[in-house]
Order: C-alpha cells, then sequence, then structure tokens
C-alpha cells in the first residue's frame, strides 16, 4: 500500500507529474493541448506559480510553486472567481483547496477528452503525483529534464521544437 502524498505546503515547490493510461493518450490534437494550458490558468494559477511545464501525448511534467493563502485570496478577489472564493472559504485546508484546484482541471479535462473521443475510460492516472523540490541543483535538473522530454521521448530534435511547453516562454 502506497503512502499518501505529502500536503501540497504554501511557498512549497513541488514536480507534479500525471500518465494517460497504458491504452491512451492525454493529447491527441494542437486543439486538446490548447484546451488544457486554457484550463490549467484558470484552475492551477490561482494556486501555484509555475517555473516549468512540457505536456506530452501521454503525460505531463509540471515544476510548481505553491501560491501562500494571503496570495491566493487576494487572487481570487481581484480575479472576482466567485465560486472558487467560495471552494476556498469552504475547504476544511489550504492544502485541500490546492489539491482540490488540480483535480478540478484533471476531471474537467477528462470529461471534455472523453465526449471528444467517445470514451467512458479515463485518460488520466486519477492519483497525479508531486515531489518536493528540495534543493537548487535539483531545481535546475528538473528545469533540463522537463523542457527535455520531447527530446528524450522522440518527438523534437530540440527543445524548442516543441510547443507545448514553458521552453517557449522562456527562452523565445
Amino acid at each position: 500500500m502506497s503512502e499518501p502524498p505529502l500536503p501540497l505546503e504554501p511557498s512549497g515547490l513541488y514536480h507534479m507529474r500525471t500518465h494517460a493510461d497504458s491504452s491512451s493518450h492525454l493529447f491527441r490534437k494542437q486543439k486538446s493541448y490548447e484546451f488544457f494550458l486554457n484550463q490549467y490558468w484558470h484552475y492551477a494559477d490561482p494556486v501555484v506559480e509555475t517555473f516549468a511545464y512540457c505536456l506530452m501525448p501521454n503525460h505531463l511534467d509540471l515544476m510548481v510553486k505553491v501560491r501562500t493563502k494571503e496570495e491566493v485570496l487576494t487572487y481570487l478577489q481581484d480575479k472576482k472567481m466567485n465560486s472558487a472564493l467560495q471552494a476556498f472559504e469552504a475547504a476544511d485546508s489550504f492544502a485541500n483547496f490546492t489539491e482540490q484546484q488540480f483535480n478540478k482541471l484533471f476531471n474537467y479535462h477528462e470529461e471534455k477528452y472523453n465526449e471528444q473521443y467517445d470514451r467512458e475510460a479515463e485518460p488520466l492516472d486519477r492519483q497525479f503525483r508531486w515531489k518536493s523540490v528540495g534543493s537548487a541543483e535539483y531545481f535546475l535538473q528538473l528545469i533540463v529534464f522537463i523542457h527535455n522530454a520531447p527530446v528524450h521521448h522522440g518527438l523534437a530534435e530540440h527543445p524548442d521544437e516543441w510547443p507545448y511547453s514553458s521552453w517557449q516562454h522562456l527562452y523565445s
């Protein structure tokens, strides 16, 4: 039996990842990558600062820093995100609210993916996973790892050829 993941702590830096099941993809077309990214900014941006991301056909990797409770509250109030603000106030802990935002993102993506491809199975692992980024060395290694994933998997010869990563925003 695996241990439950550590809670997502305010100001914590994390490597997050999730996979499609063995017979599926998370993304099939440009439209599905773009849809996910739009939803990512809606659900995740209020609770995390994103340092790096890469969306691949069958998995995704993120490196994020969890915002503080005060930052999240200010963000939600400034953007007038009333339903998220109500969920924030109703959550039994800040860590649970942060996880709920990611669950909403992944569930919405699953729902739309299943509708689009007439599927009943879920394309994502039900558990997205995260690991604390505990050192500056790991931080730098993770930036390289995330951006080189398309090269490693034979989808591009150089990270700048893959349009579904933060490489484009950092180095273009």
